[in-house]
């Protein structure tokens, strides 16, 4: 088997349905026949790139911040897309929880204070309402931090530039590529969850909105995204806060962006109360 062929096999074999709480895999006793052809495929460690890969596209970084985290997500997550050599001028980083709305740029990027606090959906919102263009939005929460290669996994799309691609095939908290297009398309449901409500109460109950309607726009709206190709989805990295907070908090890796997320839920909480702090 060529190498292109396998890709194709992997790709063909990432897509998902959702229905309900449950992920349906397509065709599992040939998806397990698959992996195993893979173990034995001098090939397989390759299989990182789309066959027909987009040349020139406009991605702009869109970071969901609040003001309550941003003193201590930001300096981890900024230096962390400039070393990946993210230029300054395309990361716009969304901060919710004001009362007023404010726009300014600090060392050519790009500030907003939101009057509202929409969780990772404020800057959807902001990007829909505000009519923000750029051909590509990639959607990432300040709790993340991105490695050296993730410009060059941000940018492998494959050349029929679809409306949006998901970091892997399972939930992903909403973390990927947008179209812009695609986003104005879904606007009247983004405006639909825009919360100007800060009290606990009202955070909680999103909170917890969010976990029932977790990629809300992603995998719940067709079309379904394409996924960033990658052997291995996803690894677990232990327990670690990055933030020295009290908060027990994990940290994963997600091979087909070069990305870590330090996740406060990750199931581990019971009676439907969500971690909302830092």
């Amino acid at each position: 088997m060529t190498k292109e062929q396998l890709s194709e096999l992997f790709n063909k074999y990432l897509l998902r349905d959702f229905q309900g709480p449950e992920w349906i895999i397509h065709g599992e006793k040939e998806y397990k026949a698959f992996e195993q052809e893979l173990l034995i495929c001098n090939e397989y460690k390759s299989i990182n790139n789309f066959k027909d890969k987009i040349g020139n596209v406009t991605i702009k970084i869109a970071v969901a911040s609040n003001k309550n985290f941003k003193e201590k997500s930001l300096p981890i997550l900024l230096p962390s897309l400039l070393n990946a050599g993210i230029e300054r001028d395309s990361i716009h980083v969304f901060i919710g929880g004001y009362s007023e709305y404010k726009y300014e740029t600090h060392s050519n990027v790009h500030f907003y204070e939101l009057d509202h606090n929409s969780y990772e959906y404020s800057p959807l919102i902001e990007i829909c309402d505000k009519k923000l263009e750029s051909e590509y939005w990639f959607l990432i929460h300040d709790t993340c931090k991105v490695g050296p290669d993730f410009k060059t996994k941000l940018f492998n799309i494959p050349n029929h530039l679809p409306d949006k691609m998901a970091m892997k095939s399972t939930p992903c908290m909403s973390i990927g590529l947008y179209k812009y297009q695609y986003l104005l398309s879904v606007k009247d449901k983004l405006m639909s969850i825009k919360n100007k409500d800060y009290s606990a109460a009202s955070m909680n109950k999103w909170k917890d909105w969010g976990v029932w309607n977790e990629d809300y726009i992603l995998f719940k709206e067709d079309p379904q995204p394409c996924i960033y190709p990658s052997l291995i989805q996803w690894e677990s990295k232990g327990n670690h806060n990055w933030y020295n907070t009290g908060t027990d908090r994990i940290v994963e890796y997600f091979p087909g962006l070069d990305l870590y997320k330090n996740k406060a839920n990750w199931g581990q909480t019971t009676g439907g109360q969500m971690i909302i702090n830092l």
